[in-house]
């Protein structure tokens, strides 16, 4: 072994080389960061797609922790609907499209019907045919007030695209109010090939949805897919924290990020027949794969999927017609106009 000693106000060449070796890796560092920060400038051609496991240990503590109680009924799935469209699936429904809402948030509503949800309502994207079937349905709890009751009425006369479940709709709630979709599509769409939970704020790009489902019926085969998260940390402070007496364990079961995901309608039924023997969680998203996980459905992890405006960057890129992303989210109501106007003349916000 050798030792090498540098003589203070000496010359050293192996500091030297030391300090040439630290620079280099300093270098590479800073590149191989820019390339992972900057990979969505990446040209991207096809999907990937795989399958997420929890480790050993994490699934364990789910398996003991997280299980359904048969002799048990939580609550969670509310069945009764104030309200529901009088058109129903067929059994020639490739995909059904729920998008929550809160009864006062007509605006955003109208929003969705007049731009990517054009393409279930006219089965047109701007001057391209949708050759599918698609259905768009909108989830509600309860007005708070006869004037808001009336109003929703009136536009579900209109539109005949809203199923308002009795139930108090505040966000701890959410889960809930999902369930209760889930509920009404395996009642009156048994037939339809996938459901797609969707927020208001996030725009779907429909015609790449289609292209990545048509491409990929073996590997969706009863699953649910999306940007799938695996197995975080649970928060325990602020709006999306839990108490350990809400939850004790320290790890959600992997699940897909909310603001959209898709599943094989083929799992619908028998997810919300199980979720009703488990115990509450708030988050939507967390409860679904939760059931997921208890059920042994497959979720699917989905490279390019989502995006969340957080930078023009990323907003720029949904729009670029060499883009793969499915959706992006996070977005304001003029931003989802913005997109849909720039996707109907062929460009880009970039």
């Amino acid at each position: 072994m050798r030792y090498y000693f540098c003589v203070r106000e000496k010359k050293c060449p192996v500091r030297k080389v030391l300090h040439q070796k630290i620079c280099c890796c300093a270098v590479l560092a800073g590149f191989t960061f820019y390339l992972l920060c900057s990979s969505r400038r990446i040209p991207r051609d096809t999907y990937h797609t795989v399958e997420d496991h929890e480790d050993f240990f994490v699934d364990w503590l789910h398996s003991v922790y997280f299980r359904p109680r048969p002799d048990e009924d939580y609550g969670n799935v509310p069945s009764r609907f104030l309200l529901e469209p009088a058109s129903r699936c067929t059994n020639m429904t490739f995909m059904i499209i729920l998008i929550e809402s809160l009864p006062s948030e007509a605006p955003r509503r109208r929003l969705v019907r007049s731009t990517w949800g054009q393409a279930a309502i006219t089965r047109m994207w701007h001057a391209h045919r949708i050759h599918e079937e698609l259905q768009l349905f909108f989830i509600l709890g309860r007005p708070q007030n006869e004037t808001e009751l009336q109003a929703v009425q009136d536009e579900a006369g209109r539109h005949d695209d809203i199923v308002m479940v009795d139930m108090e709709d505040v966000y701890r709630n959410l889960t809930s109010k999902t369930l209760a979709g889930l509920l009404w599509t395996s009642l009156n769409c048994p037939g339809a090939r996938y459901v797609v939970k969707a927020d208001q704020d996030t725009f779907v790009h429909v015609p790449r949805l289609m292209t990545l489902l048509r491409g990929n019926e073996a590997v969706f085969k009863e699953s649910l897919l999306g940007e799938v998260m695996h197995s975080p940390l649970v928060k325990r402070l602020g709006k999306y924290g839990l108490s350990f007496k809400e939850y004790l364990l320290p790890w959600y079961a992997s699940y897909a990020n909310g603001p959209l995901y898709v599943l094989d309608n083929a799992v619908v039924d028998n997810l919300v027949r199980t979720a009703r023997h488990l115990p509450y969680l708030p988050f939507e998203d967390v409860f679904v794969g939760s059931v997921c996980r208890v059920l042994g459905i497959r979720r699917v992890r989905v490279q390019p999927f989502l995006v969340s405006e957080k930078n023009n960057d990323t907003f720029c890129w949904f729009t670029d017609i060499a883009s793969l992303d499915i959706g992006v989210t996070a977005l304001s109501s003029e931003q989802i106009q913005n997109i849909w106007n720039v996707l109907g003349r062929g460009g880009s916000l970039c």
